[in-house]
């Protein structure tokens, strides 16, 4: 429409514009019945001129207060949507955050489990050289205990030769 009611107004024709501007805005916020059952057109098209401006002014009023409140409505959402769209990203943030505590977490327990195989294989390395040290001891003690016995056989067969008479 461009220009204002009391413009269009002052530009006279005021019933006939009054009618052309409820005709042409078409919106139900517009059209209205009175008590004697004639239509906001009609109504419009029997107005003098200062009831022309002022319906003019009011309309020009509805124009606006509905304008300002669809505005409002429009900025709430976008309110809305903004809060939304940020706690969409606080919310994929603590996912990322989690998934990179899970990921240490799973990165903690492999070096774990790496450590505690490297030990038991240490350990077990250690037990089986453990084992073979213990069996060289377990030869040489056997050694040991050979060659005593047989020191020993040769005593008692000396000091036996000794002791019965030749021949």
């Amino acid at each position: 429409m461009g220009r204002t009611a009391l413009g269009l107004a002052a530009a006279g024709g005021f019933a006939e514009l009054s009618a052309d501007l409820i005709e042409h805005c078409g919106s139900s916020l517009f059209r209205w019945e009175d008590a004697g059952g004639s239509t906001s057109l009609e109504v419009a098209a029997r107005m003098t001129e200062p009831e022309s401006v002022v319906a003019l002014l009011s309309l020009e009023e509805r124009l606006r207060e509905s304008a300002e409140a669809r505005l409002k409505e429009r900025e709430k959402q976008h309110r809305r949507e903004a809060k939304a769209a940020e706690q969409r990203r606080a919310q994929a943030a603590a996912e990322r955050r989690a998934e990179r505590k899970r990921a240490a977490e799973a990165r903690l327990e492999a070096e774990d489990r790496a450590y505690l195989a490297r030990c038991r294989a240490a350990r077990k390395a250690e037990a089986q050289e453990q084992k073979l040290v213990l069996s060289e001891i377990a030869k040489v003690r056997a050694a040991a205990a050979r060659r005593e016995k047989e020191a020993s056989r040769q005593r008692f067969k000396a000091a036996n030769a000794r002791l019965s008479p030749p021949g």
